[in-house]
């Protein structure tokens, strides 16, 4: 049983947790510690030419921390982008790699950034910027400095998995925690509106390539020979 360990769940946007929620809900209930890192505000995410930017951003914590209570989550780091402005550069390389040196998670779950006809370049930025932290955060010639502050060390993290991906080759079922992915995906009223979420609004937010479709399967890649065993 996959029990005691650190996770990372890293996403771009204060909705995107729903890819694997059902995943987040398992390893907290199996007794794991996850920690979700959030790249940007959301102060974009509203068709509403009423809202203001600052207006949306707030709600959006607010959702997220309910969300986030509602499967468990130990904290949130926000990381206080702007929403569809994450870029690929070292500033965030430099902030991720420093997450990843402080918390150390045993596993990581990200955006697969290589993805086909991925539309949102947040999704990839992150995805890519994650990967490197968590795969190169032992090496201490990265972003050298850090090591100078207490608290930070050079890690790698065991296992890493990329969730919205189109090459799945790993499968988390979540019927046990189906009922809890729903609950805390409703937290997100600005998203999905104030209402029930059904089966059919999953499915038609998060990637759907499991076998049979079936929707109570969270497909995913993983990186290394590793196996959640959930």
């Amino acid at each position: 049983m996959f029990q005691g360990k650190r996770v990372m769940v890293c996403t771009a946007h204060p909705d995107d947790e729903i890819f694997c929620s059902g995943t987040i809900a398992k390893m907290v209930n199996n007794g794991n510690e996850v920690l979700l890192v959030v790249g940007t505000e959301g102060e974009k995410g509203s068709h509403d030419p009423t809202a203001t930017p600052e207006g949306i951003a707030a709600l959006r914590r607010t959702e997220l921390e309910t969300a986030a209570a509602r499967l468990g989550v130990s904290s949130v780091i926000r990381l206080h982008y702007h929403d569809g402005e994450l870029q690929y550069a070292a500033d965030l390389k430099e902030v991720l790699f420093r997450i990843v040196r402080t918390h150390r998670p045993d596993v990581v779950l990200t955006f697969d950034p290589w993805k086909r006809y991925e539309l949102h370049s947040d999704h990839r930025t992150i995805g890519f910027a994650m990967i490197e932290a968590a795969h190169l955060g032992a090496n201490c010639w990265y972003y050298h400095e850090q090591m100078k502050d207490p608290g930070v060390a050079c890690h790698k993290s065991r296992e890493l998995y990329l969730f919205n991906c189109d090459e799945p080759n790993y499968y988390v079922d979540i019927s046990d925690v189906w009922e809890q992915k729903l609950h805390a995906a409703s937290a997100h009223c600005s998203q999905f509106g104030d209402k029930k979420l059904t089966e059919n609004d999953v499915r038609r937010l998060t990637n759907r390539l499991n076998p049979n479709d079936q929707i109570t399967i969270e497909p995913m890649h993983k990186m290394w020979q590793s196996d959640l065993y959930l």
